[in-house]
């Protein structure tokens, strides 16, 4: 029922296609999946006009991805999903387990459980939700509350792009990208400042550009996934066909024969994915297309013989989703900008799907890109600063492709040596206690379009002494007569002055008129976190957290549209001194992320120093208790 009805409200255009049409807009998006309709929503909230080729004419009824961390959700609030829409993930621990037993479909062991938890961002950290639900509550985001400012034309095939070039221009420039309307064959014009490619893995985009991939396929390792829904008539009979102890977790299966992952998603949908092995490949095929039919049965076949492995007895309860096999991927484009087109998603980088960051990467590319083509469209910035999101987007993914492929090895290495080692290293996190948000700190890296620090110390030692560059803490604030709000639902989509122990307000009261005016077309909320009477409406979340950096005293921080704290001065410095440093930011993108860069290699460079000290402090500890414990083993001479 569910299912039918969002097929029945796949979002169409509203255009008519009789004709050629060409339109005008500040940015074209080649691709209306997850990434290009979450950048789409941030661009309207901004007020940039944006224009949305996608080449179905329905949302994709499939549940590709399955998994976001509390950053990823924090994105999809500040494009305008409700909280109602975003409360449907469901939050469940990470387990990784041991075998199967077919019998009972239980595991016989559980290596590690990491719980989950609400996160500093204001959300569960892991949660696992429903792609064709959170597509079309996009949609409708972008064709109800921002149809004045976004067009998403359905069933429209992008095929090229054409160029200018002129005296002014450096090199030459896209000026329009033309598509084929799928149903009608006629053409489509659409003239922008900036294209962005948003059209996954295999981008059409990309390959316009003439942009290679670098990286790596692991053609060898495939992977059989399943997507299925339990049918209404086998609702009574659950416990029968999903065993309980099963499905209550998202659950990494650590075995050499067979490593797997299976985990329950909202609606009453479940996703099992199998290692194959070699000897299977050959029959079943890769092809996923409705001609391989000999393919799909084979496929079936086995998905009835590996679910038995699971202790799923009753293949014929489930109605079947998705079932593909699938190549996973560490690659990314040799260069994310071209003059004034971008790629953003797996047309830019894809990722191993081990650590769940594939949509949440493309997530973030559209958060950090948003405001930047905002502020390059609206000329408050330099073109340059567009480099600096493919410099701090490009780190950032480095690091998370090499988290996810490590948690790869841990789960379908072969080698007993490194099973052992791995078995040591989840017993060891499972005494001490670990937490999800722990395991996903281990994804951090700093942002680079920042002020510079004020302080040798925020210099030496920024991981203990400099919040600029991290992204703010979400905590619910108290509204008189309403309920708790999120931070971000009061930051508005610019840029925000957030008071702690002291007033934004006054403070902006009192900067000077050409301050004023400069920062209201930055579209700059003020945000109080202490009311009439001194007391935190957050009780105290953020101070504590920024106070940890920069004492616990009255401040004042200027936060991009992405929430990273961008700059951080005391009360008395005011807002005369972030103006310098903001102007400069605007102005030459590049000098500000020249700065990031020797600061970072001296972060670098104080943090290895820092791990060195402290490895011979450990040795020598260690020495030290090995000498104790001889001399206290030795025997006692005889008088």
């Amino acid at each position: 029922e569910y299912m039918g009805t969002l097929r029945l409200r796949g979002l169409r255009s509203p255009m008519d296609f009789s004709e050629p049409t060409v339109l005008e807009a500040d940015v074209c998006i080649v691709g209306g999946g997850p990434t290009g309709i979450t950048l789409a929503a941030l661009l309207g909230k901004l007020g940039v006009s944006v224009v949305v080729l996608e080449r179905y004419e329905l949302v994709n009824d499939s549940p590709r991805a399955g998994q976001i961390d509390d950053d990823g959700l924090r994105v999809w609030q500040a494009a305008g999903l409700s909280m109602q829409t975003l409360a449907h993930a469901l939050d469940l621990d990470v387990v990784f387990s041991s075998a199967c037993d077919s019998s009972s479909g239980n595991f016989r062991r559980e290596l590690l459980r990491l719980r989950n938890c609400k996160g500093p961002l204001g959300f569960p950290e892991h949660n696992f939700f429903y792609q064709p639900f959170v597509e079309l509550a996009l949609r409708r985001v972008c064709d109800e509350e921002l149809a004045e400012y976004v067009r998403v034309l359905s069933g429209v095939q992008f095929v090229g792009l054409e160029w200018r070039s002129s005296t002014g221009l450096a090199a030459p420039q896209v000026c329009e990208a033309r598509g084929i309307h799928v149903s009608t064959g006629l053409t489509m014009f659409v003239k922008a400042r900036h294209f962005v490619g948003a059209d996954g893995g295999s981008s059409s985009f990309r390959r316009e550009l003439g942009i290679e991939m670098d990286g790596v396929s692991w053609e060898h390792d495939r992977w059989l996934v399943l997507d299925c829904e339990l049918k209404h008539s086998a609702t009574g009979a659950r416990g029968a066909v999903l065993p309980p102890a099963s499905m209550d977790a998202f659950r990494f299966i650590c075995t050499p024969g067979r490593a797997g992952i299976q985990l329950p998603l909202p609606f009453g949908h479940y996703r099992y994915e199998f290692a194959l092995r070699p000897d299977e490949l050959k029959d079943i095929g890769d092809q996923t297309g409705v001609d391989d039919v000999s393919g799909q049965l084979a496929r079936v076949a086995l998905a009835k013989v590996l679910l038995a492995e699971r202790g799923v007895t009753s293949f014929d309860s489930f109605s079947v989703r998705r079932l593909a096999v699938y190549t996973y991927h560490a690659r990314s484009a040799r260069t994310w900008v071209l003059d004034n087109c971008v790629l953003v998603g797996d047309a830019a980088h894809m990722l191993p799907p081990f650590g769940g960051q594939g949509l949440v990467s493309g997530a973030r590319d559209a958060l950090a890109l948003g405001f930047q083509l905002w502020l390059v469209g609206s000329r408050l910035a330099s073109p340059q600063l567009l480099r600096v999101f493919e410099e701090e987007r490009r780190r950032h993914v480095w690091w998370v492709s090499v988290v996810s492929y490590t948690v790869s090895i841990a789960v379908s290495s072969s080698f007993s040596t490194l099973r052992l080692l791995r078995d040591g290293i989840l017993g060891a996190l499972r005494i001490s206690g670990i937490r999800a948000g722990t395991v996903g700190s281990w994804t951090y890296c700093r942002a680079l379009w920042i002020a510079p620090p004020r302080r040798l110390r925020e210099l030496l030692f920024p991981v203990l002494f400099n919040a600029r560059g991290l992204q703010i803490v979400q905590p619910e604030l108290r509204v008189s007569g309403a309920r708790p709000i999120l931070l971000d639902s009061l930051l508005g989509p610019g840029f925000g002055l957030i008071g702690v122990r002291c007033s934004a307000t006054n403070a902006l009261a009192a900067a000077s008129p050409s301050d004023l005016s400069f920062l209201s077309t930055l579209k700059l909320s003020a945000i109080d976190l202490c009311d009439n009477n001194g007391v935190d409406r957050d009780d105290g979340v953020v101070a504590r957290w920024v106070g940890g950096y920069h004492g616990h005293g009255p401040l004042l921080l200027l936060v991009r549209p992405d929430r990273v704290v961008c700059d951080v001065v005391s009360e008395e410095e005011g807002v005369a001194a972030l103006m310098p440093t903001m102007r400069a930011l605007l102005a030459t993108p590049e000098a500000a992320l020249e700065t990031s860069k020797h600061n970072l290699a001296i972060e670098t460079i104080a943090g290895t120093v820092a791990a060195v000290l402290a490895f011979f402090v450990l040795l020598g500890a260690a020495l030290l208790a090995h000498r104790r414990w001889r001399s206290w083993s030795l025997p006692s001479p005889e008088l």
